[in-house]
């Protein structure tokens, strides 16, 4: 996790220029955030090579924007912008993002950074010489539940953590084009990686081995593509703590986030559905920590990590998720993959 201590911060008084380069589905949700919730920003550019862009934009903010097709496109443009947004299928996210950092603009970049950690790694030293900023795109380190258990758990309000339980569970199947290992990673790394960064930054400790399995894929549409509709992720933590993740494809009620710390003196409880929130369980009884304070802990975590964003490159000290974070996650998730190819075999993680 990086801090703001070494980026130069951009002039405050104006908004933070930045060009959002990809308005496919996630491009989308992060526009209509910025528009709606984050003054700090604006977007006068968008880079999408779709022929309806400026209109699918225009529909989301209300006005015009400057289009171009391929974010290269931006030379002539860069000194009139301090940043980029990259929400594209992860395998442009390299190169788009090299291409940002080198032109000396901060980058927000959707996870996962890249699929590989050597390469995230290379990315962050190479923002890190430039003194930009690149932050990677894990919103629950910024959604209220998340933030509270965290809290609680750093205050001992359970004891020692023993076992954690991870959810993500997508609503409705992703199209097969997206949802081909060679666009999104698969299912492992594609949801996976959240629940690999956020056990560790809740405790503080990274993933040592994993074991996982894929299940079957009923209907026949994911694994025609290589997908998995659902797998189980057992590993376990440098602290000993026991980590189990279950994802799937297709929940079809909503879009399922979850999250239970088991501790020596009690346990936290994260929900995301039907509305964030966070409780805690201790000898005294189950007691809701923060009730009704997060109506949408997706919609919580985006605007929040988008604001961070913003006060980083302004010069707040406000810690982030960045390359190398990135990085450890897909380290995780790539020995995920291993294992379930091997049938669930234990797989060291690679340091």
């Amino acid at each position: 996790m990086a801090s703001a201590a070494s980026p130069e911060p951009a002039s405050s008084s104006r908004p933070l220029r930045v060009a959002l380069v990809g308005l496919g589905r996630m491009g989308s949700m992060i526009l209509e955030a910025l528009n709606r919730g984050v003054p700090a920003v604006a977007v006068p550019i968008v880079v999408d090579p779709r022929t309806d862009t400026d209109r699918r934009a225009r529909e989301i903010t209300g006005h015009d924007h400057v289009v171009r097709a391929g974010i290269a496109e931006l030379g002539p443009l860069v000194s009139d912008l301090d940043a980029v947004i990259i929400s594209t299928p992860t395998p442009q996210h390299g190169d788009q993002a090299a291409w940002a950092i080198a032109n000396d603009l901060h980058v927000f970049c959707e996870k996962p950074v890249t699929f590989d950690g050597t390469s995230s790694r290379q990315l962050q030293q190479a923002a890190d010489d430039r003194g930009v900023v690149l932050q990677a795109g894990f919103f629950r380190r910024f959604a209220a539940p998340w933030v509270t258990a965290r809290q609680l758990l750093k205050s001992g309000a359970i004891g020692v953590p023993a076992a954690i339980h991870c959810v993500t569970w997508d609503k409705n199947t992703p199209d097969p084009g997206f949802a081909d290992p060679a666009v999104s990673g698969g299912l492992l790394v594609d949801d996976g990686v959240h629940e690999f960064d956020v056990a560790p930054w809740l405790t503080g400790a990274p993933f040592t081995v994993v074991s996982a399995v894929e299940g079957p894929d009923h209907k026949g549409v994911l694994s025609r593509v290589g997908d998995a509709a659902c797998a189980f992720v057992t590993g376990r933590l440098a602290d000993e703590t026991v980590v189990t993740v279950s994802l799937a494809r297709n929940a079809r009620f909503a879009d399922d986030m979850r999250c239970e710390i088991l501790g020596s003196e009690g346990a936290i409880f994260v929900e995301s559905s039907p509305v964030g929130a966070t409780r805690i369980g201790t000898g005294d009884g189950i007691r809701s920590i923060d009730a009704g304070a997060c109506p949408d802990g997706f919609d919580d975590g985006l605007t929040g990590e988008l604001r961070a964003f913003a006060a980083v490159i302004n010069g707040a000290a406000v810690d982030y998720p960045n390359g190398a974070d990135s990085a450890t996650a897909v380290d995780v998730a790539n020995a995920a993959v291993t294992s379930a190819r091997q049938g669930g075999a234990w797989v060291d993680v690679a340091s």
